[in-house]
């Protein structure tokens, strides 16, 4: 009979910092795949008409599920630093209770990156790592966030003295996303 006790799994994989970037480069050769329908979303939006009836102002489902693939990949990218650097820590963490530890269950981007040890990246990056989060959160999952409030278009800047735009895509998103994973993957 089976030992329904999978502790000592859950433990080995939880800290196998190569698991975490594994999973996430699985998850960006996925994203890869829709890189051409993102292509065409910035050819389509150059030569639409002005006038949109849709609750999306454009078709960008798949530009906004490529933002999903990315942030989960860098949400494992940066959650790989952390176990690396934050061991003891988890592991103390893990002692008081079962499931991840506080750190790990984590999803904005930003605040993972701060975490992680890259300060200087999340606020370099803050307004994409913002547009990622709310991706992965929502925007690239469901056609509604689960609260009203997580509709709102912008959020306060940690770094700046104005609001992101969490809304606005640009062309050179898809650059910065591989910049990012390349910084990341050391």
């Amino acid at each position: 009979m089976e030992k329904d006790n999978y502790a000592e799994e859950f433990t080995a994989r939880l800290f196998d910092s190569t698991a975490w970037k594994q999973s996430a480069y699985q998850l960006l050769e996925a994203a890869k795949l829709l890189e051409p329908k993102v292509d065409e979303f910035w050819v389509v939006l150059r030569t639409r008409p002005a006038d949109s009836s849709s609750w999306r102002p454009w078709n960008d489902e798949f530009v906004a599920i490529y933002f999903m693939l990315c942030s989960y990949a860098i949400e494992n990218l940066l959650k790989s630093h952390i176990v690396r650097k934050k061991r003891s820590q988890l592991k103390a963490a893990l002692t008081s209770h079962s499931g991840l530890p506080k750190p790990l269950k984590e999803h904005n981007l930003y605040k993972l990156a701060v975490e992680a040890g890259f300060k200087a990246l999340a606020k370099e990056e803050e307004m994409l790592l913002r547009r990622l989060t709310r991706s992965a959160q929502w925007y690239g999952r469901y056609p509604v966030p689960v609260t009203p409030g997580n509709l709102r278009r912008s959020h306060p800047s940690d770094n700046y003295d104005f609001k992101i735009t969490l809304t606005a895509y640009t062309s050179g998103d898809r650059d910065n996303i591989r910049r990012i994973v390349k910084e990341l993957s050391i």
